[in-house]
């Protein structure tokens, strides 16, 4: 039987497979190669060597070791094999370029490239028809990027369901988007609100917002493995409630996690500390270790009004007078772009601190804070649900926490003081849960909302007041950030204006809070912003 193979007989040849991973058997490499030897054995040739690339794209080289492996040994100047041989052009590559490209290099070397399917003879019109098959090839990835470019946008658009994992916080939902052609149901999973995860990264959101640093939120909440995570965390718009899916961007995807407000102030920190890596921004970044190290409670914190940006701590000292410590704007200080004039640092830290008293740790505005926030929730059903389903979570993990130290107690001749702490720990947690439980639903029944008693509220100032009184610098720094987000502040003349703008203060067990003793957890409580603004004649003229 004469051969059809561009071979002289007995030549050595080796083979290149490659499948993308599919269930077709033409996809299927140990079927490729089980033909190519019988195929081999039929012409009288030799087959050295196969070179085969498992589960892999053909749209490009990338990612494809064997192929390079190949074109390597081709490369070599002792090679003695006479050429290649190919199931289809389509194995070799997808791309025209790259198909083209490498056929050429090996021609060029003196080596045959033989397709056992597509069968075009090695003549002049047989790079014609080679051409036109790699014009199919390459147009077929096109269509099937097309292809699946345009349905996943209609499972996008149309069930919101997405491939893939989604971010902290979230979780796979299935939704029913038809039936197949067998009659059985066709499912995807859209991206919903995770219940156990979601109070979590609302509380990593309300710490940065603070300006808390990310090492001490991963030190505190542990949401990933590793602190790199939280880049990406902090910048997802989809805990916005948007979902940005390549050039699709739908709004109202989902329940959003955080407002408006605090993504705002995440995202200027998050650009703040990416302007922080270059010199040229080191005075502008709150997160700069000068500033963490200060001795300026109010450092990061301090925002000139006039142009925005943050103030730093400066001191002069003279024979005279002594220490003066004083605030200055950093674009004053370093270009000279403003004209914001120096602020006392003794009178601005005393007058934040009275106003926080006067104003943020008020009994009746806390109150009425409370009810506004909590009414405010009492209108969005859903929200309400959510936090139930997350409380109803906590409960059940708490409730197989406590079985489990009771089980440890029971094998226990003489249980451990450790144990027994941890058992009354768990309770007293189980009784908070439950209690809060209770709260949301008077909400989802609108029978009533949640509005803190005088006593929470003092042992919240009593706290505020033994951090700023016996606390160190970092645990006053840390009371004052637990509850201001950011403060402007100038002088003029005798007078010092500004404003100020806080959180609703909680019982978390966070900062100076854990002094109050007694918490009752609120954690939703945290998202809203609210401001006050202040005039005040400087008591005593300074510098």
């Amino acid at each position: 039987m004469p051969s059809d193979a561009p071979f002289p007989l007995n030549s050595r040849v080796v083979a290149y497979l490659r499948d993308s991973g599919g269930e077709d058997q033409d996809l299927s490499v140990a079927q490729q190669e089980a033909f190519v030897r019988g195929w081999c054995q039929q012409n009288n040739l030799v087959l050295t060597a196969i070179f085969a690339d498992v589960a892999t794209p053909g749209s490009s080289t990338i990612g494809r070791d064997q192929f390079r492996k190949l074109i390597d040994h081709f490369h070599n100047p002792d090679c003695p094999d006479a050429g290649v041989i190919l199931w289809k052009f389509s194995r070799f590559s997808r791309s025209m370029d790259d198909a083209q490209f490498y056929r050429a290099d090996l021609r060029r070397r003196g080596f045959i490239v033989h397709s056992i399917q597509d069968n075009i003879p090695d003549t002049t019109d047989g790079r014609i028809y080679e051409a036109l098959i790699d014009w199919m090839n390459n147009k077929f990835l096109e269509d099937l990027s097309m292809d699946v470019k345009r349905g996943l946008h209609h499972l996008v658009t149309t069930y919101g369901a997405l491939p893939g994992t989604p971010p902290r916080g979230f979780m796979r939902e299935p939704v029913a988007i038809g039936s197949r052609r067998d009659g059985s149901p066709h499912t995807a999973c859209r991206w919903s609100p995770d219940p156990e995860k979601w109070d979590l990264c609302l509380q990593a959101w309300t710490m940065r917002a603070q300006g808390i640093p990310v090492r001490r939120i991963h030190k505190e909440l542990h949401l990933f493995g590793s602190i790199n995570s939280y880049s990406t965390f902090f910048k997802n718009p989809l805990y916005l409630g948007e979902l940005h899916y390549g050039d699709l961007v739908i709004k109202d995807y989902t329940t959003p996690m955080v407002t408006r407000e605090i993504w705002d102030i995440v995202q200027e920190l998050n650009q703040a500390n990416s302007a922080g890596h270059s010199p040229l921004h080191r005075r502008t970044n709150d997160r700069h270790p000068r500033r963490e190290n200060s001795t300026f409670v109010l450092s990061g914190l301090l925002h000139c009004p006039r142009c925005g940006s943050l103030m730093n701590g400066m001191s002069v000292r003279s024979t005279k007078s002594g220490l003066f410590e004083y605030y200055l704007c950093s674009n004053a200080n370093s270009k000279g772009d403003c004209d914001a004039r120096r602020v006392p640092k003794a009178t601005i830290e005393t007058l934040v601190i009275e106003k926080i008293l006067e104003y943020v740790l008020d009994p009746e505005a806390v109150k009425e804070r409370d009810k506004e926030m909590a009414l405010a929730q009492a209108d969005n059903p859903k929200r309400i649900k959510k936090a139930l389903e997350g409380c109803n979570a906590r409960l059940a993990n708490n409730a197989r926490r406590i079985e489990n130290v009771t089980n440890r107690l029971a094998e226990e001749k003489k249980p451990p003081q450790s144990l027994l702490a941890k058992l009354h720990e768990l309770e007293l947690e189980h009784l908070t849960l439950s209690a809060e439980k209770e709260r949301l639903k008077s909400m989802q029944n609108h029978e009533t909302v949640f509005v803190r008693n005088p006593e929470q509220i003092q042992k919240m100032v009593d706290g505020f007041n033994y951090s700023m009184t016996h606390g160190t610098l970092e645990e006053k720094r840390d009371a004052v950030r637990s509850l201001v987000v950011r403060v402007a502040a100038e002088r003029d003349g005798d007078f010092i204006r500004g404003i100020v703008r806080f959180f609703n203060p909680t019982d978390e067990k966070r900062g100076f809070m854990s002094m109050a003793g007694g918490t009752v957890e609120a954690p939703e409580y945290r998202h809203k912003i609210f401001t006050f603004e202040f005039c005040v004649k400087i008591k005593q003229k300074s510098q």
